[in-house]
């Protein structure tokens, strides 16, 4: 799960910055400052790489739900929204979970995590 929402964050994030002139111009003209948008496109390119590598996975859930909670606020409110729910959802999950026993900063051997688990053995 944690892979599927981080690709699909990653790939709407490159996707903004690939038309970024535009993706910024849209945002303005919802009311929001350029630089919020930039914020947007690169929270989103890499919150999404973060959760498909593992790496720090409860701090990029969190930025990317901050990022949900304002695309439904600001642009989803009036109409329906339910996508955005079940990916703030997922996002909620992965802060409260965290990355499980497969992610990268793991992998040195050295987190908390795996120190317990290896102390366990």
């Amino acid at each position: 799960m944690r892979v599927v929402v981080g690709a699909l964050f990653a790939y709407h994030g490159i996707s903004k910055l690939l038309t970024m002139t535009q993706t910024v111009g849209y945002m303005e003209s919802m009311g929001i400052p350029a630089f919020l948008a930039y914020l947007v496109m690169i929270g989103e390119t890499v919150g999404g790489l973060m959760l498909v590598s593992g790496f720090f996975v409860r701090y990029a859930a969190a930025v990317l739900a901050v990022i949900m909670v304002g695309a439904i606020w600001i642009v989803k409110l009036p109409n329906p929204f339910e996508f955005e729910l079940v990916l703030l959802g997922v996002l909620v999950g992965l802060m409260v979970s965290g990355s499980g026993d497969y992610r990268i900063n793991c992998m040195c051997g050295t987190c908390e995590a795996c120190v317990a688990k290896k102390a366990g053995q």
